[in-house]
């Protein structure tokens, strides 16, 4: 239950939220991010040994800059027709106030910053490959692994990144 790239969990109490269960068992967790299919794939099938997520990702002020100015009309839009702000999840609420505060002469240079970070990259570590996409696989720990039951309230004081 995310919204794209957006790691999103659903608030204490919501009646219409339905995980599946898990089929190792471990009852009713939290799905959450992008990886959650790769994730599932392997609880589910015992003879796949291991499963990939594909992820991209640009420097994040950037991502916001875009994020927030991408939807300016709907906003503008909306508030011209109801006269109040349309509600958005905490997740994007966030990522909105981080890009409404990013200009466009600091957006330019994030840009500008990723791709020469994206050049160094891709010749040094991650090298393209025209049969398989990469000639590498980038293993990173990505938070504190921990079970997330559906039924249980999530203690979290923001959205977490």
């Amino acid at each position: 239950m995310t919204s794209f790239a957006s790691p999103e969990e659903p608030t204490d109490q919501w009646i219409d939220f339905h995980c599946p269960v898990n089929p190792r068992g471990y009852g009713y967790q939290s799905p959450s991010s992008s990886s959650t299919g790769a994730a599932t794939s392997l609880a589910g099938y015992d003879w796949l040994d291991f499963s990939i997520a594909g992820d991209s990702a640009s420097a994040f002020w950037s991502l916001c800059y875009d994020y927030y100015h991408g939807f300016d009309n709907f906003r503008n839009g909306y508030r011209a027709k109801f006269g109040k702000n349309t509600f958005v999840s905490s997740v994007v609420r966030f990522r909105w106030d981080v890009g409404k505060d990013v200009t466009s002469t600091e957006y330019e240079t994030y840009m500008n910053q990723l791709e020469i970070f994206r050049k160094w990259f891709s010749g040094n570590i991650m090298g393209p490959d025209s049969g398989t996409l990469s000639d590498a696989i980038l293993i990173m720990p990505y938070g504190e692994p921990h079970p997330e039951y559906r039924d249980e309230a999530i203690h979290l004081l923001g959205p977490s990144l």
